[in-house]
């Protein structure tokens, strides 16, 4: 992706949409070829704190949109939208996978459990701003829908449903490579997966003292789809 030009800047309070960045294809030799489609990151806030870095992105924010690229073609997920876009290569949208996904609403509850969460002082940052900054920034309405995006060796796209920080367990929603919805799995618990084959799923775990060791699961594929998974650790 290509950043936007210009940088953020202190303001007064004001909650701006996100930047626009340019997704672009390159040779192997590095020399442009096209541009594949423009994608917009997540609100920001012009808090105005100085001690705390300008333009924050809001509590539950994704930052960067979420992309996977499988062969000629890329998906993209923005924020809160539940909606998957499929480029080519040559930037034609070829997909929009859509699923009928209840929303998630920010609670009184998600905006305590946030501030508690980050209520350490990050480093380089001055305490009492940091105070100000957790006690007085504004919370999106509801949270993002997904929170990554894979696409397995068989070409199914793979979305991770959103959960915060302190919430565990992990779950996907699984498209086949037209989009048809083909089901729901749940993931083991603290598994970051790395790629998802026909009848495996590679990932990364952490023991106690947060070495990291890789792990390598059993996919079950009952069917012509995925309405029923299961998954057993090697």
């Amino acid at each position: 992706m290509n950043p936007p030009s210009g940088g953020v800047r202190l303001g007064g309070g004001d909650v701006i949409p996100g930047a626009v960045w340019r997704l672009d294809r390159y040779s192997r030799g590095g020399r442009f070829t096209n541009e594949i489609s423009s994608v917009r990151e997540s609100p920001r806030w012009e808090h105005g704190i100085v001690g705390v870095p300008p333009g924050m992105y809001l509590p539950f924010s994704l930052g960067l949109p979420l992309l996977a690229a499988s062969g000629n073609h890329v998906c993209v997920a923005e924020g809160a939208e539940a909606s998957i876009q499929r480029w080519e290569s040559d930037g034609e949208l070829s997909h929009v996978f859509r699923l009928a996904i209840q929303e998630r609403s920010v609670s009184n509850s998600d905006r305590r459990r946030w501030r508690e969460a980050n209520s350490t002082v990050p480093q380089g940052n001055e305490a009492a701003a940091w105070t100000r900054y957790v006690r007085e920034i504004p919370f999106p309405e509801r949270m993002p829908v997904y929170r990554r995006l894979l696409v397995d060796t068989q070409g199914s796209v793979w979305a991770e449903r959103f959960s915060p920080s302190w919430e565990e367990g992990s779950s996907w929603y699984v498209f086949d490579e037209q989009g048809v919805w083909l089901g729901e799995v749940s993931t083991p618990p603290a598994l970051h997966i790395l790629e998802i084959g026909a009848d495996y799923v590679l990932g990364l775990r952490r023991d106690e003292l947060g070495v990291p060791f890789v792990v390598m699961v059993t996919l079950d594929r009952r069917g012509s789809g995925l309405a029923e998974v299961a998954m057993r650790t090697e």
